[in-house]
């Protein structure tokens, strides 16, 4: 169990508490395994618990802090300092709870081993920047808000082919993840995520992956016979320009017509890495 304590939270919510535990069975040094050790060299059945919290916001966001502004005093620019933010003293350690089942294996006296792992990750108290209504003064704030669920599995093999002099050694991994939102804060459904460069394109939506595409979804290239049919565009687009879905039916392609077209997670991450060595050299 760890104690941790992160100066970017506030006073009362700058200490989180993280316990983890794990369990493990070598199978292969039971009595009834004795006679398979020459083809099952090694076989151990692992499971596990843990907590971990992320603190990955900025310097000094449960805080107050001031920023220089202008402002026109009687006709004539002043300097002045003004809230830079709005202050949330109750933000807290972002908490992800995981629970893993594995096995670990080895063949031919170890010159073949291997793990597979399944695992199932919840993270609560999501540390997001989110947006309010401009009435505050401010269109964001930094908060704890929602649950997402990752669950997935990892494979990893490693074989020695050549053994001698002359050494060859192949080390393959491949693993797959999901993730979806499971709640938000205030009985929400959605959280368009404000965008510095542009007009939002990511959205956290319970049911969906977290930081989901959301944009308007290109169908093809505008035709002429496109065009004369009435197909739905974008202001004054011609024919070469970019056909866009027309989500809502309303014969208008506008911010209202955005779609979810994809996450920013890979479905797979996979490698495999060589050794070759010849005496002391690799």
């Amino acid at each position: 169990i760890r104690r941790d304590g992160s100066s970017r939270f506030g006073s009362n919510t700058k200490w989180g508490y993280f316990p983890a535990a794990s369990l493990g069975w070598r199978v292969t040094e039971e009595s009834f395994m004795e006679n398979v050790t020459d083809v099952l060299s090694d076989l151990k059945l692992r499971v596990s618990y843990g907590e971990s919290g992320n603190n990955n916001l900025t310097e000094y966001g449960s805080i107050p802090v001031l920023a220089d502004y202008n402002y026109s005093f009687n006709g004539t620019s002043a300097n002045g300092q003004a809230p830079k933010s709005v202050v949330n003293p109750d933000l807290q350690w972002e908490k992800s709870r995981t629970m893993n089942y594995g096995v670990d294996f080895g063949l031919l006296q170890n010159r073949i081993t291997g793990a597979f792992d399944i695992y199932k990750r919840k993270s609560s108290d999501l540390l997001l920047n989110v947006s309010i209504p401009q009435v505050t003064g401010f269109s964001t704030l930094f908060t704890n808000a929602g649950e997402v669920e990752n669950k997935g599995w990892e494979f990893e093999l490693n074989s020695r082919n050549l053994t001698g002099d002359f050494s060859w050694s192949t080390s393959f991994n491949i693993s797959h993840n999901t993730n979806k939102v499971t709640a938000l804060p205030n009985g929400q459904t959605e959280i368009i995520v404000p965008s510095s460069f542009d007009i939002p394109h990511s959205l956290i939506r319970v049911g969906e992956p977290i930081l989901s595409i959301n944009v308007v979804r290109q169908i093809g290239i505008l035709t002429a016979e496109d065009i004369a049919a009435g197909a739905a565009r974008y202001g004054n687009q011609t024919a070469g320009d970019a056909k866009y879905f027309d989500a809502n039916g309303d014969g208008t392609i506008d911010g209202n017509d955005r779609v979810i077209v994809g996450h920013p997670n890979p479905d797979y991450v996979y490698g495999m890495t060589n050794n070759f060595k010849y005496k002391n050299f690799d």
